[in-house]
C-alpha cells in the first residue's frame, strides 16, 4: 500500500488521526502476517528510522552478508534472528537428507514415493524460502507447480508418519535450524 496527499497536502487531519491510522496498520499486520517496509513521517520532527532497532534487512546482497557476518553464532533469541542468519545452499539441504536417509540423492531423487527428495524440497521452501524454480531444478527438473505440491503433501504425512517425522527433525537438527 502506497498512500500520498493529493497535491502534496497532509495525509492526516492532526496527531490523532495519525495516530489511528498507526493502531490500524499496527493491528492489519498483526492479523494478517504483513511485512511492513516503511511507515511514513508526515509532520514527524524525527526519522522513525532513527529509532529502528529489530528489522529484517533491505540492501544489496554485500551489505546483506556483511550484517549477516556480524550476527551472532546463535540467532535463537534475536528477534527474527534466523530470517537474518545464512541460509544454507539446495545442495547443503539435499546433503543433510543424504545423510539422514544414508543414500545418495541420485538413488532416490526419481523414485516414486519416497518422501527423501520431498522432505528436502519442503526444508527448501518452509525452512528457508528457496524459491519452487530453484528447488525444481536441484530435484531434475521438476516443474514449480509440482514442487509446490510436494511441500504441501510433506506435512500432513509427516503428521501421520512417525519415521518421516523424525527424519525431518534429524535434518532440521543437521542443518542447525
Amino acid at each position: 500500500m502506497t498512500a500520498r496527499g493529493n497535491e502534496r497536502r497532509p495525509i492526516y487531519r492532526g496527531d490523532r488521526d495519525r495516530g489511528q491510522f498507526c493502531q490500524l496498520l499496527g493491528e492489519a499486520v498483526d492479523v494478517f502476517g504483513w511485512k511492513l517496509h516503511a511507515q511514513t513521517r508526515q509532520g514527524l520532527a524525527e526519522s522513525p528510522w532513527k529509532k529502528l532497532t529489530a528489522q529484517t534487512v533491505l540492501g544489496g546482497l554485500e551489505f546483506v552478508r556483511r550484517i549477516q557476518a556480524a550476527l551472532p553464532a546463535d540467532t535463537r533469541e534475536l528477534s527474527r534472528g534466523r530470517e537474518l542468519g545464512r541460509r544454507p545452499k539446495i545442495a547443503e539441504i539435499i546433503s543433510a537428507v543424504e545423510k539422514v536417509k544414508g543414500e545418495r540423492w541420485e538413488t532416490f531423487r526419481d523414485r516414486h514415493g519416497d518422501w527423501g527428495r520431498d522432505l528436502a524440497l519442503y526444508l527448501g521452501k518452509r525452512g528457508y524460502g528457496i524459491k519452487l524454480k530453484e528447488l525444481g531444478a536441484a530435484a531434475g527438473g521438476m516443474d514449480y507447480m509440482s514442487v509446490s505440491a510436494a511441500v504441501k503433501r510433506l506435512e500432513p504425512r509427516a503428521g501421520k508418519d512417525a519415521a518421516l517425522a523424525a527424519a525431518l527433525q534429524r535434518c532440521r537438527k543437521e542443518l542447525q535450524m
